[in-house]
């Protein structure tokens, strides 16, 4: 409350010191610059206590920055398997892609990839499954998927 006071007296003196300084101002080309000066000087003596509060009202950075809660790692961890299994589903869609552009149709592509440390996406392995007519083509096919997707593939045939 005693606050609220020194604030309230503060204002009444700034106010009456305002308008004897408006009052005394000259008429002419430096009235706009005084009057601005003057309507400065009481908004600053205005705001002055709430400034001079503010030292305790301090903000706990650190609390703000708590550990994340089970539900937010749960989140977390739920958005990056989701990530993991969208790229695996997209690179054996890529895989499907170079396959056709050497004319080769497979039955199924699986991509197993790993999550490093470093939050990096390796493939582990590349597993496809061709139909037994491309036997004789394996050499290429595996060539192809090696260069493109810098891994090794294993390749199994189907028996009709």
């Amino acid at each position: 409350m005693e606050t609220i006071k020194s604030w309230a007296t503060v204002i009444c003196i700034t106010l009456i010191l305002t308008t004897i300084f408006s009052m005394l101002v000259p008429k002419g080309s430096m009235e706009k610059i005084i009057q601005f000066t003057i309507s400065m000087f009481f908004i600053v003596s205005f705001i002055t206590p709430f400034l001079t509060k503010l030292p305790s009202l301090s903000l706990d950075v650190e609390a703000a920055a708590t550990p994340q809660t089970r539900e937010t790692q749960s989140l977390e961890d739920s958005m990056k398997q989701k990530l993991l299994e969208l790229t695996a589903s997209n690179l054996e869609v890529k895989a499907n892609g170079f396959l056709e552009e050497i004319g080769v149709q497979a039955e199924k592509i699986s991509v197993l990839i790993n999550n490093e440390t470093d939050d990096r996406i390796t493939i582990s392995k590349i597993t496809v499954w061709l139909d037994n007519s491309y036997r004789d083509q394996a050499s290429r096919i595996e060539a192809k998927l090696k260069e493109e997707m810098m891994t090794q593939p294993e390749l199994c045939f189907t028996e009709e």
